[in-house]
């Protein structure tokens, strides 16, 4: 809460000096605020990937998601197919912390 606080203030002080809103926020605001983002983002992430038992609840017929689909996929026998999507989904998590790590890798 206080990065925000400072954030705004910054945002402010960017007002003063001629930036509009927008132009101000775009400029200062926002880079300030990416990496906390980024964190928020990979925090989250892996518990909304990982969370089957909250997809198996909501889970509507023509409406599958992809938990539901690799369990679906492991109880049918389809260890292959199941394999392959986790490593796809691995994949994107990897292309995920590249693209959003930013210049540190």
């Amino acid at each position: 809460m206080e990065a925000g606080i400072r954030v705004e203030a910054k945002v402010a002080a960017a007002r003063v000096h001629g930036l509009s809103l927008g132009r101000a926020w775009f400029r200062v605001g926002y880079p300030l605020l990416l990496p906390q983002a980024r964190a928020a983002f990979f925090l989250v992430f892996p518990l909304a990937l990982s969370e089957i038992t909250l997809s198996a609840l909501l889970y509507a017929p023509g409406a599958e998601t992809v938990g539901v689909a690799v369990l679906g996929a492991l109880n049918g026998g389809l260890y292959r197919e199941a394999a392959a999507v986790g490593l796809l989904l691995a994949l994107l998590s990897t292309l995920a912390l590249l693209a959003l790590g930013g210049r540190r890798w």
